[in-house]
C-alpha cells in the first residue's frame, strides 16, 4: 500500500480538487501536459509562480533553462498572457540545446545511471515553435538554442521575475545559478524541477548557496521539485545551515 509522507497530503489533496473542479490551471495544463513532463504539482507551482510575480509586480521576464518539447514554457505562458494588463513587456525566453540532454560529468554523483539519458528528452526547435504558434503565445516567447554554457554568460536576459531550471545535471543547473541568479529580482522565484530527481543537480544548488553563504528556505514542491523565493538583498544572513530533504526520486 503507497503510503503518503504528510507533506505530500496538500500537494494530493489540491490534485483531487483539480480533478473534480476545472479551473483556468487545469484547462492550461490539459493543454500543455502532452508536451511536458512536469507532473501536476511541479505545473501548478508554476502557474501560481506566474501569477505571483504579476501581483507583486516583480520586474523581469521569464526564463526556463531545460524547454524540451516545449509544455512548461507554453503553460507560463499562456497564463501570462491572462494576465496580460500588467507589464505587456514581459516575455518567456527559453533556453535548450534542442537536441536533447547533453551528457553528464564526473560531477554527477549518479553518474553512471545519468549517462544512459543523454540525448533524451528532446525538443526540435521548430516542433516547440509550431506549439507556440498552434497556442497563441509566440508573440511573447523566444527560444535561445545551444548549450547553456556557450548561451548564458552572452544572453541579456535581466531583470528575471521567474527562474525555471530543469537541466538535470550538475554541470548544467551550476552554469544556470552562477549565470542568472544575481539577475534574479528581489521577490523573484527560482523553480528546481529536478532537485529530488538526480543528485547532480542537487549538489550544484548546495554547493551554491553554501558558497554565497545564503540560508535560503527550498519550499518543498513534491519529491523531486523545490522552490525558492529570492529575498531582498538588503534582507540576506549569514549562512549556517539549510535543512535538506533526504532521499532522491525520479518521476
Amino acid at each position: 500500500m503507497l503510503r503518503l509522507r504528510a507533506r505530500d497530503l496538500p500537494r494530493v489533496a489540491r490534485k483531487m480538487r483539480d480533478l473534480i473542479v476545472r479551473d483556468e490551471f487545469t484547462n492550461i495544463y490539459s493543454s500543455v501536459q502532452p508536451f511536458t513532463m512536469l507532473n501536476h504539482s511541479r505545473a501548478r507551482a508554476l502557474y501560481d509562480g506566474v501569477r505571483r510575480i504579476v501581483a507583486d509586480d516583480v520586474p523581469g521576464d521569464i526564463v526556463e533553462c531545460g524547454t524540451a518539447r516545449g509544455g512548461s514554457a507554453a503553460l507560463m505562458a499562456l497564463t501570462l498572457k491572462r494576465l496580460r494588463q500588467h507589464r505587456p513587456d514581459r516575455k518567456i525566453l527559453a533556453f535548450d540545446t534542442f537536441d536533447g540532454l547533453p551528457p553528464p560529468s564526473a560531477d554527477d554523483p549518479d553518474y553512471e545511471i545519468a549517462r544512459y539519458w543523454t540525448g533524451q528528452c528532446r525538443g526540435d526547435l521548430d516542433d516547440v515553435r509550431a506549439l507556440f504558434r498552434e497556442l497563441g503565445v509566440a508573440d511573447i516567447t523566444e527560444c535561445i538554442k545551444g548549450l547553456f554554457q556557450d548561451t548564458l554568460p552572452r544572453s541579456q536576459a535581466h531583470p528575471i521575475a521567474l527562474l525555471h531550471l530543469d537541466g538535470d545535471w550538475y554541470e548544467s543547473i551550476r552554469v544556470c545559478l552562477e549565470n542568472l541568479w544575481d539577475r534574479v529580482s528581489p521577490c523573484g522565484i527560482v523553480q528546481i524541477d529536478d532537485y529530488g530527481a538526480w543528485a547532480g543537480a542537487r549538489k550544484a544548488v548546495d554547493e551554491f548557496l553554501s558558497a554565497r553563504r545564503l540560508s535560503i528556505r527550498l519550499r518543498y514542491i513534491d519529491p523531486t521539485g523545490r522552490q525558492i523565493t529570492k529575498i531582498n538583498p538588503t534582507e540576506i544572513w549569514p549562512f549556517e545551515s539549510v535543512k535538506h530533504d533526504q532521499g532522491s526520486t525520479r518521476s
